[in-house]
């Protein structure tokens, strides 16, 4: 697997052998989403799909989601020969009152590690006044704005040594 990314004024190419496929789904961010949302969902995306990812991690795979300013997206990390999971329906499962509270009052512990008043955080996770707040019903309306997932699978590379080339940024 290959990645380039810039730091200190360089551009660097990072390669490194993927002993299987890493799968990154992901939903772009709904433009009238109210702040937290999205990270609700990702809570929930996680929660109702628990079984299903704990099946793929007894077969050796690993999961995360992450949420961002512009998108929420899950990432599958699969033993080479895995069968890998492409599509389905992440976002089709129903959420119960009881799974809502629950990743409410979860958002809520994660809020209180964070001052209020940053200004990325405050959009990411909500005020804990915003989270306090939140409503079931909404969330099924934000995640109905969400749309259709977007799906890279990056298979495995040959095996090699990780490589390191780094150069000075060009304009």
């Amino acid at each position: 697997m290959l990645f380039d990314f810039q730091r200190q004024g360089r551009t660097c190419h990072v390669a490194y052998p993927l002993p299987g496929a890493l799968t990154r789904t992901s939903w772009a961010a709904p433009v009238d989403a109210p702040p937290g949302y999205l990270h609700l969902l990702e809570h929930l995306l996680i929660r109702t799909n628990l079984a299903r990812l704990d099946a793929l991690a007894r077969e050796g795979s690993a999961y995360n989601a992450v949420t961002t300013p512009d998108e929420m997206a899950l990432y599958l990390l699969s033993p080479a020969g895995a069968e890998i999971p492409t599509t389905g329906p992440w976002l089709g499962q129903t959420f119960s009152e009881a799974d809502f509270d629950l990743e409410r009052r979860t958002i809520l512990h994660e809020r209180a590690l964070t001052p209020e008043g940053a200004p990325v955080v405050d959009r990411l996770l909500g005020t804990r006044q915003e989270i306090a707040d939140f409503r079931l019903a909404r969330l099924h309306e934000v995640r109905a704005a969400v749309g259709d997932a977007h799906v890279i699978t990056y298979t495995a590379s040959p095996p090699s040594a990780p490589a390191r080339d780094c150069r000075p940024v060009t304009w």
